[in-house]
């Protein structure tokens, strides 16, 4: 696979897969429970689409509703208005 100068390549191949999981995050010092869709799967982390107000470097936590997707603490790695990238840190 040929990687574009400036680019690093993906650590681990991801899967599209449009799963519901819920996400828990603190807001405003209470503990929030969201149901989110994944857009895409891998080992290391997933994509997810939300209307959360993530920030990145904040810290989450991922509950999976079944076997196709991680559980675990992630960390946000970076956000748009309907989507965020999360890295598992477990």
């Amino acid at each position: 696979m040929e990687v574009s100068p400036g680019l690093t390549p993906r650590r681990s191949q991801r899967t599209a897969d449009k799963i519901p999981i819920h996400v828990a995050v603190k807001v405003q010092g209470q503990d929030l429970l969201q149901t989110v869709n994944t857009l895409d799967v891998s080992k290391h982390g997933l994509r997810v689409q939300t209307n959360l107000a993530l920030q990145p470097r904040q810290v989450v936590y991922v509950l999976s509703n079944g076997d196709k997707s991680p559980s675990g603490y992630c960390r946000v790695v970076w956000t748009t208005q309907q989507e965020a990238g999360l890295e598992l840190v477990n």
